[in-house]
């Protein structure tokens, strides 16, 4: 937090991770209920920035409550973890939404 003390003024932006499909080969390594179900509430309340919301980016076209089948999706590599290059699209467009927002809501 120091840095937001800056003379620069900086802006802090905190992206969340994208979802990660259960049953994916990564679940035990990246536990998907922390990452689905604790940092899209956690995030916003210890971040000292505006949080970048990629799960309702995801959430629209890639649901979590369906077999990791059925999840892949266009955004989704088939292992459940990995954005294909349109979900890197996707994420680029959403953190370029928010800097577009917080600049009008700033200028």
């Amino acid at each position: 937090r120091t840095y937001l003390q800056l003379n620069s003024k900086p802006r802090v932006f905190v992206a969340e991770p994208p979802p990660i499909y259960d049953g994916s080969s990564y679940s035990a390594w990246f536990f998907p209920a922390v990452v689905n179900g604790v940092f899209p509430d956690l995030l916003p309340q210890i971040a000292c920035g505006e949080v970048i919301r990629l799960h309702t980016v995801f959430a629209s076209r890639c649901p979590l409550n369906r077999p990791l089948e059925a999840q892949a999706c266009d955004l989704m590599t088939a292992d459940g973890v990995h954005p294909t290059d349109l979900g890197y699209c996707e994420i680029a467009k959403a953190v370029g939404s928010s800097i577009v927002q917080q600049s009008a809501v700033q200028g």
